[in-house]
């Protein structure tokens, strides 16, 4: 198998995926995240700033015949934009917790590929190492670093002092 195909698998599985997760949302979710999304477009600007120059066009006089229904300086106007605001704010964070959900769930996802792939290397320098034994050449192919990382890695002893590095200030465990 080529790898261009490998790689275009593992695109089309990641695509399939994405796909899955958006279409196991309830119709509840799905409402929120399409107004969350929206609001994030040049559209949505377009469409406020013609609602809100339609809306003063029609309460300025500026159009005959017209019944004035929220006179300068425009009160209903400001309590539906506030409110508008309101509702749009909400739609956005829950668009932003789904957004980090989802970010999670593909950090852990790439974190358990990254450790599956650390467990095969080490085992395939282990294997390598014991080759090399048997055919006599350990001394000629190996050295301290290939020694050191041929040992299993300890994710807590990783996570211990990456955490110690990053914040001196945090608890040791």
């Amino acid at each position: 198998m080529s790898e261009r195909t490998t790689s275009q698998d593992n695109i089309e599985t990641i695509v399939r995926l994405e796909e899955e997760g958006e279409n196991d949302l309830p119709p509840a979710e799905r409402i929120p995240e399409l107004i969350g999304h929206f609001a994030g477009t040049i559209l949505f600007v377009a469409c406020e700033i013609l609602f809100v120059a339609g809306w003063v066009t029609l309460n300025s006089g500026a159009i005959s015949g017209v019944t004035l229904f929220d006179r300068f300086p425009f009160p209903l106007l400001s309590c539906f934009l506030s409110f508008e605001c309101v509702l749009l704010a909400a739609f956005v964070l829950i668009r932003q917790n789904r957004m980090s959900l989802r970010a999670d769930r593909r950090n852990h996802l790439g974190l358990q590929i990254n450790l599956l792939s650390e467990k095969e290397i080490t085992k395939v320098m282990q294997m390598l190492a014991r080759m090399s034994k048997q055919m006599g050449i350990e001394a000629a192919v190996t050295d301290s670093e290939t020694r050191e990382l041929s040992e299993n890695t300890s994710i807590e002893t990783i996570a211990r002092d990456l955490r110690a590095n990053l914040d001196p200030k945090a608890p040791q465990a």
